[in-house]
């Protein structure tokens, strides 16, 4: 079974009278100085991705409901179900 120890093979211990507390939000500190963080043209470019993706996805969801709907409304239709 694996650990799930930080990447030092620390464990993050609370125990100890807020001492646990202390020492959590000083490792905590430390390995968000190691993160390697995106340049901003990076950033820029990814949400540029996610918002052209999400934008693409709800249109093609937006056009199978749709196809469905209409799917549906003429099955119901040739059922003498005219009224919907």
């Amino acid at each position: 079974m694996r650990s799930m120890a930080p990447a030092g093979g620390r464990g993050l211990s609370l125990g100890g009278g807020g001492r646990g507390l202390t020492n959590l939000l000083r490792e905590l500190r430390g390995e968000i100085k190691r993160v390697v963080w995106p340049t901003p043209r990076q950033a820029i470019n990814m949400t540029a991705v996610v918002v052209a993706m999400s934008a693409g996805l709800g249109a093609f969801l937006g056009l199978v409901d749709f196809g469905f709907q209409e799917l549906f409304r003429l099955l119901l239709q040739a059922a003498g179900a005219g009224g919907y």
